[in-house]
């Protein structure tokens, strides 16, 4: 077997390895999002809707967290609005 210097150590065993390991440690890190933890609220009745107050304070929860971005928000805000 060939004698392999540093470099080529470095490059055949060492850096494979090591990219493993991130690999592993990135799949294991949860999103943002998936640490979230929201109020347990019931869910509404079927055939009842949410009050027009409750659907933008959900709304504003959502944009708080970073779920909905600022021209999201805008749009359902006054899809909400219209409908109320």
């Amino acid at each position: 077997m060939p004698n392999i210097g540093p470099v080529e150590f470095l490059l055949l065993v060492v850096a494979p390895l090591l990219l493993i390991v991130i690999v592993v440690v990135m799949a294991g890190r949860r999103s943002p999002r998936a640490e979230i933890n929201w109020p347990q609220q019931p869910a509404p009745l079927p055939g009842t809707a949410a009050t027009l107050s409750e659907r933008l304070v959900q709304l504003d929860e959502a944009k708080a967290a970073g779920l909905v971005t600022e021209d999201e928000y805008a749009a359902r805000r006054a899809k909400i609005l219209d409908e109320g």
